[in-house]
């Protein structure tokens, strides 16, 4: 490990840490081990003092401790051209408790010079327990964890995963040994579960609820700790009839009514109920809840012997972008995201989910929403393989018309639904499905008349 320098600035803020690699961490300096690649194992500074009264500043060099005014002064002469992450960047985060003194204020305005505005959008890093004991297992485990925060962002606050240091193009940003992953299925073909998992999730959710009544969990508990709630579940198998209705696409309402009957026979032929916790008042609920996490956090990695379904920590929280460069690979039996361009400081890290061949069918189905950009029709475009040109377009006609609405009247009913009914996700998102929907076809015959000219 690189030994490792500190200087310490008086200042009242939350305890931060900037490692030499410029990534900065808001919460606990000593137990977030997992956030420090480069911290010594032992630290030398004194657990006397409130954490709450330092900004920690990691450089190269032997371990020494300084007092304040010798801090201050080297962090004003500092002269180092390597970018750090700028507190500004992070003033959402900063609950001040008093107001700094004169001396405070000159001495964080004297080292601003020497960092740079890394906030590219708003985000607010988690500080938690739950996430502490869930990095610092990790990094027990063997993990590569030290180059990213996991931070909501945007005005919704969705969770999800933003870079602490800048990354290159080709570097590793996390690595979860296999050890560290969930199996959630075999890879047996002659388990008659695994010839059936492939259509139905209720399985490896029976599986998963096996795992977290297990008492002895090695550390696999903290990463149950911070899987999503039940307000997160907006895929389809949580949507009423009223709003499986406003998709008015018969495939994926079908889909979703049968998938619904082959989780809920796993649940009565297994007795599934008897996993979950006695106290839960709603146990098919429960079981529902396992349901999304498997289909929405899940990833199929193949080996020669089959398909085995991972749930994968920290991995799981990437938010997805169709047009993300970063790769998922297994390699020396770990389980890697590559950077597959440069990451700026504070910028969100995101993965292309189904490895972006997934149609806004399949994102609503399993992960609960869509993808605007998303520019796969695979899914209606087999409607037209055999047609003529002009059947093409008749067809096409056809389909638009039988909507009970516009595009335009659409795009007024998700601005109505996003100002005034925010507890109507699921209705939102439905509108939202079926706007992106008929805008496809509407490209669709665009093409079929140019094409028939």
């Amino acid at each position: 490990r690189q030994r490792t320098s500190f200087l310490v600035v008086d200042i009242v803020m939350e305890a931060c840490f900037i490692t030499s690699g410029g990534a900065l961490l808001c919460g606990s300096v000593f137990t977030r081990n997992s956030g420090f690649d480069r911290l010594p194992e032992k630290s030398s500074l004194s657990r006397s003092k409130p954490l709450s009264k330092y900004l920690i500043v990691a450089a190269g060099g032997s371990r020494k401790r300084k007092d304040k005014k010798e801090s201050s002064k080297a962090s004003s002469n500092s002269n180092s051209n390597r970018k750090k992450l700028s507190v500004r960047g992070f003033s959402s985060l900063i609950t001040s408790t008093t107001t700094p003194s004169k001396q405070q204020q000159s001495t964080t305005e004297s080292t601003n010079s020497d960092y740079i505005d890394a906030q590219n959008e708003s985000f607010t890093l988690l500080r938690d327990t739950k996430y502490d004991n869930l990095f610092r297992w990790l990094q027990n485990s063997g993990a590569s964890v030290g180059k990213i925060g996991i931070a909501t962002i945007g005005k919704h606050k969705i969770r999800g995963i933003i870079a602490l240091e800048p990354i290159r193009s080709g570097d590793v940003i996390v690595s979860i040994p296999q050890k560290a992953a969930i199996a959630l299925t075999s890879s047996d073909d002659n388990d008659v579960m695994v010839m059936d998992d492939q259509t139905n999730p209720g399985y490896a959710a029976m599986k998963l609820l096996e795992y977290m009544k297990n008492p002895k969990l090695n550390g696999w508990k903290y990463a149950f700790e911070v899987l999503p709630g039940m307000e997160d579940c907006t895929t389809t198998d949580f949507y009423s009839e009223e709003d499986l209705k406003a998709l008015e696409w018969s495939a994926i309402q079908d889909e979703t009514r049968k998938r619904m009957e082959r989780v809920k026979s796993v649940y009565e032929t297994y007795s599934v109920g008897d996993l979950i916790d006695e106290n839960e008042e709603n146990k098919y609920e429960k079981y529902m809840w396992a349901v999304f996490v498997v289909v929405s956090r899940v990833i199929g990695i193949h080996f020669r012997s089959g398909i085995v379904k991972y749930l994968i920590p920290v991995i799981d929280m990437f938010n997805h972008q169709g047009e993300s460069k970063h790769e998922l690979v297994c390699k020396n039996m770990n389980f890697c995201v590559v950077a597959g361009k440069d990451i700026e400081i504070g910028e969100e890290i995101h993965i292309r989910y189904g490895d972006g061949y997934l149609c806004n069918d399949r994102m609503l189905q399993d992960y609960g929403f869509i993808d605007e950009n998303n520019r796969n029709a695979s899914n209606i475009q087999p409607i037209f393989q055999r047609l003529s040109s002009s059947e093409r377009i008749v067809t096409v006609e056809s389909i638009l018309s039988s909507f009970s609405t516009t595009i335009e009247e659409d795009q007024a009913l998700i601005a109505n639904y996003q100002v005034s009914n925010e507890n109507c996700i699921n209705l939102l998102n439905a509108i939202k499905f079926r706007h992106h929907l008929k805008s496809q076809f509407m490209a669709l015959k665009s093409a079929f008349i140019d094409a028939a000219n």
